[in-house]
């Protein structure tokens, strides 16, 4: 199929497909039908509403350019070419025609965001700093561009229009755990928080661990090795944490102390505890917000400390190892049950590779009470909805990139806003461009650097009940 879509590593394909309809324009984005129509189409092709996103909106009669999964794509234009099929699709939508799409023809969508989209809740997602004891003295490639980002963090939001409610950082503060580095980081969130819109002067900064927020000279090869040989044979996870919580704490010493220093003018709750909860509410529709803040790094380590004492070559000893942990996922998530928006923070992505199977399968039944799962940790742009776990019940996974420098990774951070009248939510990523190294909406994610989509069935009916 043409007008295939452009996206991340391990993303499933998609397709662009063009949908002609018989309704005038003016009316059309007037009455919002955008979100009833995409609502249609999913129950059309038995998919979530949340995994079709709206690229263009056009004038003419009316034209939707979506993106969906390649198989579905392939279905609807099925459905398309047939009489029956097509009048099963067409609803009461008045369908004159269903092509591919091509995204080299979408037009800008910046008419549909100004005229129609209305922010009632907002947040910033930023990862995977990398940050060094050089930051302060501007040496390194990352410092450079973790500047940059400083300078054109509020041109980037002004032209946006985004005063975000909060400001999530997805882990990997430090490079290696290092005392010297957490204290370039407060330096780094400081200025951040000062480079907010006003409006969000006192947003909420909530920050959780990634795997080189570990303090690598506290890790003890024997002590690691012991305690994997431990957790290897038992699903009691949380029972062997327990027995070696004194070693697991040194090893997250500085990150800790990062957060809690009495010195520190960061503004973060949590007093510290690497996975806890948090509430607030949307300024605008004053709906609560529930974020679920968890340390997928409690058991990381570093795979060569660890192989040069055992003098044994060893892959990564994350893979299939990493556990969230019965106790952390039910334990944050117990406060949060009432809150209308429902958001989790973690470093790796949920129910991958890098989890034991006993925890995957604990994550399937657990985070099924979150709407989006924000993560880090393989440097890449993601807006998409999870794996299939439990049907109008997954969440939106998403990844912004990451303030690193390093060859080959996507560099970027992103925005999300929610509509909660019209249900829908618009994502805005920007990536480092050009030989000057400038912060800018990333085009290559959607047009105009954003793309739209429905929020989550479980949401729209928390925000009906």
């Amino acid at each position: 199929m043409t007008g295939r879509a452009v996206l991340g590593p391990h993303e499933p394909r998609r397709s662009l497909v063009k949908l002609r309809l018989d309704f005038d324009y003016e009316a059309f984005v007037a009455e919002n039908r955008a979100p009833d129509l995409l609502r249609h189409l999913a129950e059309t092709l038995n998919i979530n509403a949340a995994d079709i996103a709206l690229v263009d909106l056009r004038s003419g009669c009316v034209i939707l350019v979506i993106s969906l999964p390649e198989d579905k794509a392939a279905e609807l234009l099925r459905l398309a070419s047939s009489g029956p099929g097509r009048a099963a699709l067409a609803g009461n939508i008045r369908l004159l025609s269903v092509r591919e799409g091509d995204v080299i023809e979408a037009a800008p969508l910046s008419h549909l965001h100004q005229s129609k989209f209305e922010s009632h809740l907002s947040w910033l997602h930023i990862s995977d700093m990398h940050i060094t004891a050089d930051f302060a003295d501007n040496t390194s490639d990352t410092a450079a561009d973790l500047e940059r980002f400083l300078e054109d963090l509020p041109s980037c939001l002004e032209e946006a229009e985004i005063a975000p409610d909060a400001v999530f950082f997805t882990g990997d503060v430090a490079q290696s755990g290092a005392a010297e580095e957490y204290e370039s980081a407060e330096t780094f969130f400081v200025e951040l928080q000062e480079r907010l819109p006003h409006q969000s002067r006192f947003a909420p900064l909530i920050i959780v661990p990634g795997n080189h927020d570990v303090t690598w000279d506290a890790i003890d090869p024997k002590t690691e090795l012991k305690l994997r040989r431990e957790l290897s044979n038992t699903n009691n996870a949380d029972a062997i944490c327990d027995a070696a919580d004194a070693y697991i704490r040194e090893r997250h010493r500085n990150y800790e102390d990062f957060l809690i220093s009495g010195k520190s003018a960061i503004r973060v709750p949590g007093d510290g505890e690497r996975f806890f909860a948090h509430k607030f509410f949307a300024p605008v529709r004053g709906v609560e917000v529930g974020v679920a803040a968890f340390d997928s790094a409690l058991l990381s380590t570093r795979k060569d400390l660890v192989g040069k004492a055992t003098a044994s070559a060893v892959g990564d000893l994350d893979l299939q190892f990493l556990r969230l942990g019965r106790r952390q996922l039910r334990s944050v998530a117990a406060p949060l049950k009432d809150c209308t928006i429902r958001i989790a923070l973690m470093h790796h992505e949920p129910l991958s590779e890098w989890y034991a199977d006993p925890d995957r399968e604990l994550q399937r039944q657990e985070l099924t009470k979150y709407d989006f799962v924000l993560r880090g940790h393989q440097h890449e742009t993601r807006a998409r909805v999870a794996p299939k776990i439990a049907g109008s019940d997954d969440f939106i996974e998403l990844a912004p990139g990451a303030l690193h420098t390093q060859p080959h990774w996507f560099q970027g951070f992103m925005a999300v806003e929610l509509d909660l009248k019209s249900h829908l939510m618009r994502v805005t990523v920007w990536s480092v461009t050009g030989h000057a190294r400038r912060w800018m909406r990333d085009r290559e994610f959607g047009e105009d650097g954003r793309t739209l989509r429905a929020l989550p069935d479980k949401v729209i009916r928390r925000l009906r009940d």
